[in-house]
């Protein structure tokens, strides 16, 4: 746990202080997510996140398992979120030493920590043919244990569901009122709802 702390604290504050040096603002596009509303950043301060989605794009993932299973449920939305989020949740927990995000293939082979399962689960919906702008990866500050944890929040109809590895259950955003969001990224599009310091909302 306080490798995952301290890893996703250290991206966070990169983050944090490449926007704040950025000279373009973005305080005009807004978005809600688990009760906080976030400002549109650049996504291209979301480096890590950008390089996985370059390193999937050149990867041919072994996905079979998992979208045969879960693509039974093509009627039944909530229903494959659930089945999505139960088979990935069965991979391996491994703390990141390094702090690298895994792409699906090295989590499906070796494990992964919080980030590692949402971006697998991202990316099987993906394959699943959900629509990309429906399906945000969120960092959040959990303020029962006091850490950073990351979980992927999907938009169904009017509601947002919020699939995390901390849980073998998925429900609707007002279910996780531990989470404060931190930040947010969609494919093309990045988010900042709130800043933590020293477990606090700043």
């Amino acid at each position: 746990m306080f490798l995952i702390k301290n890893k996703l604290l250290y991206i966070l504050v990169t983050v944090l202080f490449s926007i704040i040096g950025s000279a373009q603002t973005f305080a005009d596009e807004q978005k809600s997510v688990l009760g906080y509303t976030g400002h549109s950043i650049p996504i291209s301060s979301m480096t890590s996140w950008m390089q996985i989605q370059e390193k999937y794009s050149n990867e041919e993932t072994q996905w079979f398992d998992i979208l045969q299973e879960s693509g039974r449920f093509t009627d039944d939305k909530f229903r494959q979120l659930e089945v999505i989020n139960f088979l990935i949740n069965l991979y391996v927990y491994k703390s990141d030493i390094d702090g690298e995000w895994k792409t699906p293939n090295d989590f499906l082979a070796h494990g992964g920590d919080c980030e590692d399962y949402s971006i697998a689960k991202y990316f099987a919906l993906i394959e699943l043919g959900w629509d990309e702008k429906d399906l945000e990866l969120v960092l959040v500050f959990d303020i029962e244990r006091g850490m950073y944890h990351a979980v992927l929040a999907v938009t169904l109809g009017s509601s947002t569901i919020i699939l995390d590895n901390a849980s073998q259950f998925i429900g609707v955003e007002q279910r996780f009122s531990k989470y404060i969001p931190v930040l947010g990224m969609t494919k093309t599009e990045a988010w900042h709802y709130a800043s933590i310091t020293h477990g606090k909302m700043k």
